[in-house]
Formats: C-alpha cells, structure tokens, sequence
C-alpha cells in the first residue's frame, strides 16, 4: 500500500470522522467512482458528513488529491486494476461488499449522470459491482446470482476490468 493510502487510513481514523463513515477499503470504493466519473461531493459520502470542526481541510484535500491520483494511473494504466481487496464468493459483510457498495452510494448520487453516455455499456460494467455490493439480492433479475455460485464467482471476476473500462468510457477524451 503507498503512502497515500496509509495517510488516508490515518485520516480515516481520526477522532473527528462519524462512526458511520467509510472504511478504508469503502473510502477507496467512493473515491475510485469519483475518480472515473467526479460528479459528486464525495466528502459528505466518505465521512457521512460534511468536514466538521478540528478536521485539517487542506491536509484532507492533499490526501484525496493524491489517492485519486494513485487511482486514476491505477486504472489508466497498462496492468489490471488492482482491487484493495480479495474477490470472494462470501459477499455479506466483505471488503469487497464494502468497496462495492460505497460505489454504489456515488452512482446513486448522481445516477442519471452515470447513464447518459452509455446506458447499456455502463449497465454491463457494473454488474460485477452491483452483484459484489448485495444491494439488489431482492430484485428478480439478480436472484439468479444469489442462486449460482459460479454465475456468482464469473461475473466478480469482471470486476477489475470493468472498473477500467467504465474509466476509459469516461475519461477517454482525457489523455493522449
């Protein structure tokens, strides 16, 4: 893990974060959707709240600067993004469920942004992240995978390309 990461853990840590905000490998989730498609507040998300009094704006800006920089070479770059986490068939209460559904909570932010360029492209990159999140295991079209394991297993492993892909759908334009 780089140093960018371990001084988000510290900042995640810190005394004046709310129980209820992200983890690290949740943090990591939201700031990666943010970094492929930056069309939220992310701070309100990682921290379940706006920065509140005692925490040290500017050094929460240069951490986040630099983690959706690590992120962004991450998923623009020449190998397979690397997941923070271990991809697992035992998705309840996972830090791949965690990655996932903090995801998840910076689509739903702003879905509609999500799906305007691509709309059935986006839908087929996000399945591996929707299935990994749990938060659609009522929805008839995702029984199937709560039903088989290895529909289950194949459609996760898809996860770390996806995220790439969905990166080059929104981002393409951006680099040389």
């Amino acid at each position: 893990m780089s140093d960018c990461f371990e001084d988000l853990e510290s900042i995640l840590d810190a005394n004046w974060v709310s129980e209820d905000g992200l983890d690290l490998v949740g943090a990591i989730g939201a700031l990666t959707a943010h970094v492929i498609l930056p069309s939220v507040q992310i701070d309100e998300i990682i921290f379940d709240q706006q920065l509140p009094q005692g925490a040290d704006e500017a050094k929460w800006k240069q951490i986040k600067q630099e983690v959706c920089k690590a992120l962004e070479e991450e998923l623009y770059g020449e190998t397979a993004f690397e997941l923070p986490f271990e991809l697992t068939d035992e998705v309840e209460d996972s830090d791949m469920q965690a990655f996932c559904c903090a995801f998840m909570e910076v689509v739903f932010a702003n879905q509609s942004v999500w799906f305007e360029r691509d709309d059935e492209r986006v839908s087929e990159l996000m399945l591996p992240i929707e299935v990994g999140s749990s938060l659609f295991t009522e929805e008839e079209d995702f029984a199937r995978f709560n039903d088989d394991g290895e529909l289950l297993w194949s459609t996760i492993q898809d996860m770390s390309e996806g995220l790439t892909d969905l990166y080059l759908i929104f981002n393409s334009g951006d680099k040389s």
